[in-house]
């Protein structure tokens, strides 16, 4: 999420004096600044730095566009450190306070789950991306993960119904071949042979390079 397109314009409120509106376009400047230097850190791999910085921004630019911004990117960098506890808190956080880029979170924590290998987490939060979400530009992304971290959890029967629906819902996704060689997997798992083998006939002629 660039600065650029994170910038809005600094109209005048209504009603507001114009000295105290320039002191708090002012501030919005700072604030735009800081909010530059904690991305920056945490592009150059330095979460702490980031983090602290997003906390400032946080307490300091109240009901500004830059104190939603700096709580996504808290959740960023505590998923970054591994503080697990606080990045789902930051996740909520999100969720209530920056609508626009909740999916967004709720995603980014779902991934963060799937890498430790907590798969069961993991599918119950992409699941939350399509229910919550269905607008979402992630919705095909997320069911096809959501498909992955329940055929990783061992819940075949549920890996199986997932990968076939998303197959149904997006049979040209880039996501497909590997959808298709999912449901494979599952049904080989479920010990359904015979489907496993038709699906695989089918992603070998739907998808050759896959």
């Amino acid at each position: 999420l660039s600065v650029s397109a994170c910038a809005g314009g600094k109209a005048h409120t209504p009603g507001m004096p114009d000295a105290l509106s320039s002191q708090l376009a002012v501030l919005s400047a700072d604030a735009e600044q800081g909010f530059k230097a904690a991305r920056d850190a945490y592009k150059a791999g330095n979460a702490e730095n980031a983090l602290f910085i997003a906390h400032r921004i946080s307490e300091s630019y109240p009901n500004t566009p830059w104190y939603k911004r700096s709580l996504f990117l808290t959740e960023q960098a505590l998923i970054r450190l591994d503080r697990m506890s606080e990045a789902d808190a930051a996740m909520l956080r999100v969720q209530a306070e920056y609508p626009e880029l909740a999916d967004y979170a709720v995603f980014l924590l779902a991934d963060y789950h799937f890498a430790k290998s907590r798969y069961s987490e993991a599918a119950a939060l992409y699941e939350q991306v399509s229910v919550r979400y269905p607008k979402s530009s992630l919705i095909a992304r997320a069911a096809f993960k959501r498909a992955q971290a329940l055929l990783e959890s061992f819940a075949y029967p549920e890996a199986v119904a997932a990968f076939e629906e998303f197959l149904q819902d997006n049979p040209v996704s880039e996501f497909a071949p590997a959808a298709g060689l999912g449901l494979g997997r599952a049904l080989t798992a479920e010990a359904d042979l015979a489907r496993a083998v038709r699906v695989y006939q089918d992603v070998w002629v739907k998808y050759p390079g896959a």
